[in-house]
This record gives structure tokens, C-alpha cells and sequence, in this order.
């Protein structure tokens, strides 16, 4: 929203692969995903304007800018995601037509 934090994914973001959960805090802040390995990522700016928030396991990392509040990522670990992994945000990408956006639903309500 504000800038100051810039991430770009290094891999096609118009595969599939996008996800939404229904967890509390992903259905509150409405975070639609895409999960990539630590290699898919890059950031470019901001990385000093991030604030981070654990909550629950305390097992994935949950990031966001500290001068707008706006969600920018996860950071975690889950075998079933294949090791280590983030979770960006699409919304705060550029050029990112979220229209017709293959979006898969997560349960991670239970």
C-alpha cells in the first residue's frame, strides 16, 4: 500500500498455485497466496519495514509493513509444502490481475 516494501517472485505467478485459508487470521485479512520455496522469492526493498506476528503453533512466520499495516507474507516451514517456504501475498505484487485468479481454498480452521 505505502511502498516501502517490494517483493517480486522469481518463479510464473500466472500458474496455479494460489491459495486462500480460512484460518483466522487469513479469511480476516482476506490474504490470497502464492507459496514458493526461499529460491522464489526475492525482496527488493523493505525488508527493515517489516513487522512480525506468531500467533497459535507459532510455526509460520506472519509479516507486515510496520508504517501501513498492509499483510505482505508468511514464513514457515510445513513438510506438505515441501520444507521451508513463503507465502506472498499476490495482492501487494504489481501488475497482478486478480480476476480469474485460479484460487485454491486451504482448511486451516481445523
Amino acid at each position: 500500500h505505502c511502498g516501502k516494501v517490494k517483493i517480486e517472485l522469481t518463479s510464473d505467478i500466472t500458474t496455479k498455485g494460489f491459495d486462500s485459508c480460512n484460518c483466522s487470521i487469513c479469511y480476516k485479512t482476506n490474504f490470497i497466496c502464492k507459496h514458493v520455496p526461499p529460491a522464489g522469492v526475492k525482496f527488493i526493498t523493505g525488508q527493515d519495514d517489516l513487522t512480525e506476528y506468531l500467533f497459535g503453533t507459532k510455526t509460520c512466520k506472519h509479516y507486515f509493513c510496520k508504517h501501513c499495516g498492509v499483510r505482505t507474507h508468511c514464513h514457515g516451514y510445513h513438510e506438505a509444502l515441501g520444507g521451508e517456504y513463503y507465502a506472498i501475498n499476490v495482492c501487494i505484487l504489481d501488475d497482478v490481475d486478480l480476476k480469474g485468479l485460479p484460487v485454491d481454498r486451504m482448511n486451516g480452521k481445523e
